[in-house]
């Protein structure tokens, strides 16, 4: 079920990953797949810090990775 409505919701995604959207619904949520999900993202958003490090066109990108890698850091980490 988590699979699907993930599924569904990458289905409207626009250009930019919304990962406020996955960070809120990863927090929110209790399912035994949220931890290992959040991993997977995560080495996605330390993939994108990186390549946006050294591109001043994509500096605000590189910032909203970084927010968002931390708190996915956080939610990789966590205990359920």
């Amino acid at each position: 079920m988590i699979v699907n409505n993930l599924a569904q919701a990458s289905l409207k995604a626009k250009s930019e990953p919304n990962y406020h959207q996955l960070i809120f619904f990863l927090t929110a949520t209790r399912h035994p797949d949220a931890q290992l999900i959040a991993a997977k993202q995560l080495f996605i958003l330390r993939q994108f810090v990186a390549q946006t490090a050294e591109t001043t066109d994509l500096a605000e990108y590189h910032q909203r990775y970084i927010c968002w890698e931390k708190e996915m850091s956080f939610l990789a980490n966590r205990n359920t």
